[in-house]
């Protein structure tokens, strides 16, 4: 065969072999995807890869593009995988190829599905907490688990976080799986959506930025807006909030017992305690009820210093014995007969802030050698 003809065939196989038409190819941003993406690399093809799974609705539509494969593409990546037969590995290899040249448009997501997209794009709801009246044993907590599993169990969610956490295929749920079930289905619940066209939902929904909260920065955001049923989201607000949250003192606060000073977090019902009766006189009483409260993390305590030296941290929010909060104190002012020498607000570090109610017609008690009101004691007498 003629030299030139060799080369001629030669350059038509290496024109096949390299410049296969665009229909064969996955491509975004003009980049082919014709190489296996995995977890940790980074290259123009994986934010290539990212903008067409942002296309079909599998990469947070927040998130900018990176080219750096990490554990959120990997995740887009499997719940396509998941939604289109594809063995969900989160590695992308030919079949997964063949998948996304063959997926041309979103797909309809169900309303479980809106409500997750929502939260992969703005954050897990926010919310102060409930007080927690009595510590759980590990018992009671587990017994609480499979309760709440039944619950989810029987929902119209359940289906979807199954598909979520990649445990469609499970049929006997081990203690753990079923808390991740039960942790996903709470964190459902608080998303509402109302249909607003034949194609579209509005919701109102308060979240908390989690990238910001991994850096030490407590943001609230009240937000509403609408979201179409491909999961495209459309904010009509955004604006940071700053929830005042009922909580209470700190939990090394030493309260006063007829056994001596016990820090308020180790307290039970039924412990002894001290507290005051109407005329102030100090009586011997116990324990009725405890909590212990969630706060954010940038909460701050009023740092009370009195002029003989007796201090107390306590929640702004915490009423002292003759009916104010702690908020309202100022320097100069008098707490349990002696004047405040000065009144800071500090950062509080912990996790919980901690309240009791002794048994008793006041709910007064000692906190370090402070006499102050509980905040208990409303809930009390609004459930009689």
């Amino acid at each position: 065969m003629h030299i030139k003809t060799l080369l001629l065939f030669a350059g038509l196989a290496i024109f096949v072999a390299f410049a296969t038409p665009a229909s064969a190819q996955v491509t975004g941003s003009g980049v082919a995807i014709i190489s296996d993406l995995y977890l940790g690399l980074k290259n123009q093809a994986v934010a290539a890869l990212q903008e067409k799974l942002q296309t079909l609705g599998y990469f947070p539509q927040q998130t900018q593009p990176s080219g750096y494969f990490g554990v959120i593409t990997k995740k887009a990546v499997q719940d396509f995988q998941k939604a289109n037969g594809v063995p969900g590995t989160g590695y992308v290899g030919p079949l997964t190829r063949q998948a996304l040249r063959a997926v041309k448009s979103p797909r309809i997501l169900a309303e479980t599905e809106l409500k997750y997209k929502i939260i992969a794009e703005l954050g897990l709801h926010f919310s102060c907490g409930n007080p927690v009246e009595r510590i759980a044993t590990e018992e009671e907590q587990k017994k609480q688990t499979e309760d709440d599993f039944s619950v989810a169990k029987n929902s119209q969610d359940f289906s979807v976080i199954l598909q979520h956490l990649h445990l469609d295929n499970v049929t006997d749920f081990s203690y753990a799986q079923k808390a991740l079930i039960v942790a996903d289905y709470y964190h459902l619940q608080p998303v509402k959506l109302a249909p607003s066209t034949r194609s579209k939902y509005a919701f109102s929904f308060t979240y908390q930025d989690m990238v910001a909260r991994a850096k030490g920065v407590e943001a609230i955001y009240a937000s509403e807006g609408f979201i179409d049923q491909t999961g495209v989201i459309t904010l009509t607000k955004k604006e940071q909030v700053r929830p005042q949250c009922p909580i209470c003192l700190a939990g090394n606060t030493l309260i006063d017992t007829p056994h001596g000073s016990i820090m308020v977090s180790s307290l039970r019902p039924g412990t002894a305690v001290w507290t005051a009766d109407k005329n102030g006189n100090r009586r011997e009483s116990t324990v009725d009820k405890i909590s212990h409260t969630p706060v954010p993390s940038e909460h701050q305590m009023v740092h009370l210093v009195l002029d003989d030296g007796r201090e107390l941290f306590a929640s702004p929010g915490h009423p002292t014995a003759d009916g104010r909060i702690m908020a309202s104190l100022s320097t100069g002012d008098i707490i349990d007969g002696v004047r405040i020498r000065s009144v800071q607000r500090t950062p509080y570090h912990e996790s919980f802030t901690y309240d009791i109610l002794p048994a008793g017609e006041t709910g007064f008690y000692w906190a370090n050698n402070i006499l102050v009101g509980s905040t208990l004691l409303s809930e009390t007498r609004s459930e009689k």
